[in-house]
This record gives structure tokens, C-alpha cells and sequence, in this order.
């Protein structure tokens, strides 16, 4: 498909309900990505009572399918592999069971993460996400002030998508460190241009809204032409739309604090590109390929949700990513704690 063809995708009309199906079938689409990415067949639902859709007009950067977290929404899924898993949004729309002041105490010192359903702690209480078990283990340390971690994740996110939560609302809880976690498809899968694309396949199958398997079988078509149609993109274009304008955004709105781009299971090409624009803005670089040859191997045997078939982080698998942001943090003198 061309660019002006893509272009002809964003530009269309459609209503309300309509895209809020989209959005919802968008989410489904995280569980086949894994099909095109890495060997993997997904099967498990995801939370769509507490996405809430948000009018371009009313985003940083004219984002026509950007969706927040529902302030104040509360969903618990019963899972035969998993048991109950409860979904708790405040009333600001951050993963958390309760509410922050925005105005950040003297003696607290404030991280706020960033990204996708890894960052949100998809299919795990709250007490097991990365934010959760990454403040624990740094308030245990010898800290001048009390941590706070907030988990800003929200599934489906792409880069884009984690920059405008950040300017649009991150950045005014003052966090003293911000950190976002970037991953092989938070690159590859640009929202701004696949979520269109399921509006005809979300037409087609009303259902896809509401049946789980309805809507993986109507992503797995979408995510088919997606892949066809970014085939040919000029990945120079690609990363310069939609790496280079969010990182540049980033560097210049969030003046004097510490932001921390964190890369995971990305190509070298991708490493290599975020590393160099990271120290041309000022922004920190760490990918875990440079700290543990291992971990991809390990990953779906020791980490993943659902050994090959889901690749999301296990409890266990949330350790080990708190385990490596505190060790980075501490090596680092980034956080008040030794």
C-alpha cells in the first residue's frame, strides 16, 4: 500500500462507536503481534472497560486514535491459567489503587514508567507490575526519601502514545526520573497507521468488540496487511516520524529532570539508532542487551506469562525487570538510596 494510501486511512470519518471498537480491537491486536515478531500463538483477553478514547483535539500532538486509561475504572478478569486478575485505574487514569497529589512532597522521590502492557503489568495484580515490586525493593535500601514509583503503562502503546501521556499528564506529577521502556513492537507497530486499517475488519465482525476470539481473528487480518503494507517503508522516514519527533519531544518537555530511554528485545539497528539520538538529546540510554546476553533465551522458559504462547512478564519476570532498573539506577547515582 502507498503512502497516499495511508494517508486516504488517517484522514477517514469515522464515528464515536466506531472508534472506540477500532481502539478496542487494536488492543486485541498486541496478542497476535507475536505471530510476526517472534513464534508465538496468543489466546488471552485483554482489558477493554478501562480504555477511554480521547478527541485529537485534545492531545499534544494531533494523535487522531490516541486512548487513555478510564480515571476511575475497575475491572477484575477470571482466567482459568491465571485466576482473578484486578484492573484498578485512579481517578487520574494511572494503574494504581489510589491517588497522587500532583504536587510532589519535598521528602518523596517520584519515578514515573512508561510503555505498554509490560510497563501496565497486563494479566498480574498490581503488587506484582515492575512499578509495584521496583519501589519495594528501593525502599528497602538506605534512601534520604521516601520512593514513589508510578506506573503510567498503558496496553497497546506505542512510543508515540507513551510521549503524549508523558506531555499531556506525566510530567506535571514533576517526576524526579522518568523512564520509558521501548520494545521490539513498540517500533514496529505504529498505531497512528494500523489502527485504521482494522476499521474494516472491525465492521465486518461487530462481535470483535466483545468476543475475544472474534477479535484475535479480526487483528491477525489486520496485522497481515499492516505487515504488508509497511514492507516497503522507507525505515528512515519511519524512525525519524515516529522515534526522532517523540524523542526530541521528551528532551525539550521535561527541562532539568532525568529521563531514561530503557530498550528491550529490539534489533541492533534500533539500539544502535535510540542510543546515538538519546546522547545527541541529553537523554539516558540503557538496553538490557548490553547488561545480559541471556535474558532473551531465559526469557520464555523463567519470565514469560504463558511459556510459547505469551511473552508478557510473569511475576517472576516483573522481578527480574525491577531487578535490573534498580541495579542501573543505584550503579548510576540516580536514585537518593546506596
Amino acid at each position: 500500500m502507498s503512502m497516499k494510501k495511508i494517508a486516504a486511512f488517517l484522514k477517514d470519518d469515522f464515528t464515536k462507536k466506531e472508534i472506540a471498537l477500532i481502539i478496542i480491537t487494536a488492543i486485541a491486536m498486541t496478542l497476535v503481534i507475536g505471530r510476526y515478531l517472534e513464534p508465538r500463538v496468543i489466546v488471552i483477553p485483554t482489558p477493554k472497560e478501562i480504555i477511554l478514547q480521547v478527541a485529537p483535539s485534545e492531545t499534544q500532538s494531533n494523535l487522531s486514535y490516541y486512548y487513555m486509561l478510564r480515571p476511575g475504572a475497575q475491572e477484575v478478569i477470571n482466567n482459568r491459567l491465571f485466576g482473578s486478575v484486578a484492573y484498578s485505574i485512579n481517578s487520574d487514569g494511572l494503574r494504581a489503587s489510589q491517588n497522587y497529589s500532583r504536587e510532589k512532597p519535598d521528602s518523596t522521590f517520584r519515578i514515573a514508567l512508561f510503555g505498554d502492557s509490560y510497563t501496565f503489568g497486563q494479566f498480574l495484580n498490581a503488587n506484582d507490575t515492575m512499578a509495584d515490586v521496583l519501589q519495594g525493593k528501593l525502599n528497602l535500601l538506605n534512601c534520604t526519601k521516601k520512593v514513589e514509583t508510578l506506573n503510567f503503562g498503558v496496553p497497546g502503546y506505542d512510543f508515540p502514545y507513551s510521549v503524549e501521556l508523558f506531555l499531556g499528564k506525566g510530567r506535571y506529577y514533576n517526576p524526579d526520573i522518568s523512564i520509558f521502556s521501548i520494545k521490539n513492537d513498540d517500533i514496529d507497530i505504529i498505531n497512528e497507521i494500523q489502527t485504521p486499517m482494522l476499521a474494516a475488519y472491525s465492521k465486518a465482525r461487530p462481535a470483535a468488540g466483545q468476543d475475544s476470539e472474534t477479535a484475535i481473528v479480526t487483528a491477525e487480518q489486520a496485522m497481515q496487511e499492516y505487515f504488508t503494507t509497511i514492507k516497503d517503508y522507507n525505515k528512515t522516514i519511519w524512525l525519524g516520524e515516529y522515534a526522532e519527533k517523540p524523542l526530541k519531544a521528551i528532551a525539550a518537555g521535561a527541562p532539568g529532570s532525568e529521563l531514561v530511554i530503557f530498550s528491550y528485545f529490539n534489533a541492533k539497528q534500533y539500539d544502535d539508532f535510540l542510543r546515538n539520538r538519546s546522547s545527541a538529546l541529553g537523554l539516558r540510554f540503557v538496553s538490557m542487551d548490553d547488561h545480559d546476553a541471556q535474558y532473551r533465551s531465559r526469557w520464555n522458559a523463567e519470565f514469560s506469562i504463558l511459556p510459547s504462547h505469551d511473552r508478557h512478564p510473569n511475576a517472576k519476570g516483573n522481578q527480574y525487570l525491577a531487578d535490573f532498573l534498580q541495579s542501573y539506577l543505584t550503579a548510576n547515582g540516580l536514585v537518593p538510596c546506596s
